[in-house]
């Protein structure tokens, strides 16, 4: 089980070497022969940011996407990363790229975001593959609640193991999600827990979908060779998981 110390520990070590295989966008996910910021651009469009929005990149990285956002939109951005190292790395970029007035970053664990940001602040929250680093994501679902104001919105873009496999094919799904797990100091989510989690929380949902584009895993493959990391027990890759977005709304 992936805990807020253990993810700390994981990103102080292991976001160079995210570095020098993703750049600054760090998502497994990417669009077909497509660069990072066209992923970046879709899910700026995707999650309905708007110019005037106060935002929260909960889980934010070193705030490639957040960057993004902020050079083509007029936001207010709070940027939120359990890592040092990544607070450290991101504020250097904020600062090259002349976005210290829009983007603000913070050293936390998002499970608690009311120990650094008051009631109702928010108007969207956005957790762009990182909610699975939850150690419970049901708190955090909630705290993202308290946070963002009535009327508000939470992002999800994440990944979600499938249920239709039975038999043998069903026990190798379990072994490369726990292999992907320990890899990648994760918790990966269940879908259903998840939308139980956000409609009792009081969101209602506003869309569960399927990306619309041609997946790319190129870079994660390049980035489990070069740190030699199998998850798929020496055997060829099969699909385990779904990407989906999830967008709700607090009434």
């Amino acid at each position: 089980m992936a805990s807020s110390k253990k993810v700390e520990k994981y990103y102080d070590d292991m976001t160079p070497g995210y570095l020098d295989t993703y750049g600054e966008t760090i998502q497994g996910c990417r669009i077909k022969d497509k660069s990072a910021d066209s992923l970046n651009d879709f899910l700026m469009k995707s999650s309905g940011l708007i110019d005037g929005m106060t935002i929260l990149d909960a889980g934010c990285g070193v705030c490639g996407p957040s960057i993004y956002f902020a050079k083509n939109l007029d936001l207010q951005i709070e940027a939120l990363t359990v890592s040092g190292l990544q607070v450290k790395i991101a504020n250097e970029r904020v600062i090259s790229e002349n976005l210290t007035e829009k983007i603000k970053i913070t050293k936390g664990d998002y499970s608690y975001l009311d120990k650094y940001y008051s009631p109702d602040k928010f108007d969207q929250v956005l957790f762009l593959e990182s909610l699975g680093h939850a150690e419970n994501s049901s708190k955090v679902i909630e705290s993202a609640y308290n946070v963002i104001k009535p009327g508000g919105y939470i992002y999800i873009k994440d990944y979600f193991p499938l249920e239709s496999y039975t038999g043998s094919q069903k026990k190798r799904l379990k072994r490369v999600i726990k292999n992907l797990n320990s890899s990648f100091c994760y918790n990966t989510l269940d879908l259903n827990n998840c939308l139980t989690a956000l409609r009792k929380t009081g969101f209602q949902i506003t869309f569960i979908k399927k990306l619309d584009f041609q997946i790319d895993f190129e870079v994660s493959y390049t980035f489990e060779e070069k740190f030699k990391i199998d998850v798929w027990d020496g055997k060829e890759h099969f699909k385990v998981a779904e990407w989906l977005e999830i967008k709700c709304q607090k009434i």
